[in-house]
């Protein structure tokens, strides 16, 4: 396998081949990598480890040990995804993955790195999908009425660990709108008492639009419903955690659960994680029947998009809604609000 540092010095002039090794390389790394936000980092050692293991399953190399063997790399990266776009995986995710492979080919791969960099059928492949998602219907992950809540939390009421974490996962997602990967990236110290308002603070410390890592704060009120306030659900499971001993503000506030443990390893995959929670209440709280396939049309982007939904519909300025949701465009915004055309819905045409 390659080295970066071996790659280059095998050109450079030959009269600085016997220069000084470089001494502060870890330094350098360590540099390079704190361009990229640790949640990102940890999304990328994820694609990492899905396309090695594909390789391995195949019986592949992952790199290419010269350019001769360009065709065959370029192919096999090819292959696993479209693997995932057979799977029915977003384009983003797809492109996500792809910078991923990228990230830690330029680690130890140079050559493969410039491979992919540079290849005209990766860029094709791409555009494919991307104009293959375009033109695809894409069905938007369906939002929960209050009905739908309180079926959900009647029916994670018995007091197991699961459900605790469940019904304050679900609750804090809805209340601040975020995407499953700040859900994950949550320590119990990012929620703390508000100090003006009867609720909770909730510090996101990297979102999707805050790459840079400059940080939030989310203040979830108390709602004048103890079936449906968000703020009881999820200090209901800090008092747990705590008296399990957990207290460390530095651990996950949405740990794995196992059987009837928690493990404090953060979610490998919030998406598919959170996506699993949301269609198991679904189906729990007999809100689709439990048949194969009726809750696919709920996923983690349910609790963002119910949140939205239930704003426009209890008439929330729309600047409001977008100082929680972190919209810029009104328009992508508006996309998510479910009762704008319900609203046009009427029977005139059958005299009243």
């Amino acid at each position: 396998m390659f080295s970066w540092v071996s790659w280059y010095s095998r050109r450079m002039p030959k009269t600085l081949v016997h220069a000084a090794p470089i001494a502060n390389l870890d330094a350098i790394l360590t540099t390079m990598d704190a361009a990229v936000a640790s949640s990102t980092q940890r999304a990328y050692a994820t694609a990492q480890a899905s396309y090695t293991d594909y390789c391995e399953r195949h019986g592949w190399d992952l790199y290419a040990e010269d350019s001769n063997g360009a065709g065959e790399y370029i192919g096999r990266v090819l292959s696993f995804l479209q693997s995932m776009a057979d799977e029915g995986r977003s384009t983003s995710t797809i492109n996500k993955t792809l910078a991923g492979i990228k990230h830690h080919a330029s680690r130890l791969s140079p050559l493969g790195f410039m491979i992919l960099n540079s290849s005209r059928e990766v860029k094709a492949f791409m555009a494919g999908v991307t104009r293959h998602q375009k033109t695809a219907t894409k069905r938007q992950a369906e939002a929960f009425t209050l009905e739908d809540l309180r079926a959900i939390y009647k029916s994670l009421r018995p007091r197991s660990v699961r459900n605790l974490r469940n019904r304050a996962l679900i609750a804090l997602g809805i209340a601040t709108a975020l995407r499953s990967q700040s859900l994950a990236d949550l320590d119990l110290g990012d929620v703390t008492k508000a100090l003006s308002v009867d609720g909770l603070n909730v510090r996101v410390r990297w979102s999707k639009t805050d790459q840079e890592g400059n940080g939030e704060t989310i203040t979830v009120r108390r709602s004048k419903s103890k079936a449906l306030d968000p703020v009881a659900a999820v200090q209901a499971w800090i008092d747990y955690l705590s008296a399990m001993g957990i207290t460390d503000e530095r651990a996950p506030l949405f740990p794995h659960v196992r059987g009837t443990g928690v493990q404090l390893d953060r979610m490998s995959n919030p998406s598919a994680t959170v996506t699993d929670v949301v269609r198991q209440a679904v189906l729990r709280a007999g809100i689709v029947p439990n048949l194969p396939g009726t809750a696919d049309a709920y996923s983690s982007h349910s609790l963002r998009s119910t949140h939205i939904t239930l704003s426009y519909a209890a008439g929330v300025p729309e600047s409001q809604i977008a100082a929680v949701t972190k919209h810029k465009n009104m328009n992508t915004l508006r996309g998510y609000d479910r009762t704008a055309s319900e609203q046009a819905a009427q029977v005139d045409y059958l005299g009243g």
